[in-house]
């Protein structure tokens, strides 16, 4: 039977499944799927050369003397697992103190009201930076900016559902409520202060080697797949951009013991489609 034109001419159209397995404890991990995945194989070669019969040099010969394999996978999507990935280093969850800063436009009323039920910062204790917690140990402080440009402290005193009459106070509230002086409204304030709440953060627990295994999707609806076996992450570069449109993740390609390559690709006329699109 006769080979389609299509199949023939086709081409890699883009990554459609992919799996990175921590290697010590066979952990898959569940993130976002790549918008491409770059293989470079990284390969040096050494030229020989000689002289002509004219007297001008000219290669004899071209071979490889090393394969330093890479593999860059670029994501559409900017997220701090990935930036924890990028580094190199698991999550962990827990509850954890932080420091939080808050720019706030001081309202009419003078007083910013409480967080409700699963909105930041539900659960901030009042007078926080006044009578702080056993291990709390950051201050809370606020500001404003006076009338030449200069940033000027405000005053923290004890929390009241009315504003102050005197100057330049303020006072926090449970759950995020932050009175202020009648002078601050409409004034747009930067306020700093201690939060204790449930997150995720970076853990110190390297995720180590690595198996990746991905599949190529080509114009033929063919599939490419690519194993690689054993990986580290190189976190050089590792940048988190808070308005950034995506995030690379990159990896050192091992070649294991009595193997020639650190990759293997497969090209499989089988088509995915009648799988995932019935």
């Amino acid at each position: 039977m006769a080979v389609s034109q299509i199949v023939i001419n086709r081409s890699n159209k883009g990554i459609s499944n992919i799996a990175i397995t921590r290697k010590k404890d066979d952990l898959t991990f569940n993130l976002p799927k790549p918008s491409n995945a770059l293989l470079a194989a990284n390969i040096e070669v050494k030229n020989t050369s000689s002289r002509d019969s004219l007297g001008n040099m000219s290669k004899l010969n071209t071979y490889q003397t090393s394969e330093m394999p890479t593999l860059q996978l670029a994501y559409g999507v900017n997220q701090l697992e990935l930036y924890a990935f990028q580094k190199g280093y698991l999550m962990k969850s827990g509850t954890f103190t932080m420091t939080v800063a808050r720019n706030l436009l001081v309202p009419a009323t003078g007083v910013i009201p409480a967080a409700t039920a699963g909105f930041f910062p539900v659960g901030a204790l009042g007078d926080i930076g006044i009578t702080n917690p056993v291990g709390v140990p950051d201050p809370t402080t606020a500001s404003k900016t006076s009338t030449v440009g200069a940033s000027v402290p405000l005053t923290q005193v004890a929390y009241s559902a009315t504003p102050y009459t005197t100057e330049d106070q303020f006072g926090i509230g449970a759950d995020g409520a932050v009175s202020f002086s009648t002078n601050l409204i409409g004034e747009t304030i930067t306020l700093r202060h201690p939060y204790t709440s449930a997150a995720r953060t970076l853990s110190s627990e390297l995720i180590g080697e690595v198996a990746i295994e991905y599949m190529i999707t080509t114009s033929a609806n063919t599939l490419t797949i690519v194993n690689i076996p054993s990986a580290i992450i190189n976190p050089s570069g590792s940048t988190f951009d808070a308005s950034g449109e995506g995030l690379t993740l990159n990896f050192d390609v091992i070649t294991p013991a009595g193997k020639c390559s650190g990759y293997d690709l497969f090209d499989l006329p089988l088509s995915l489609i009648a799988q995932i699109c019935s």
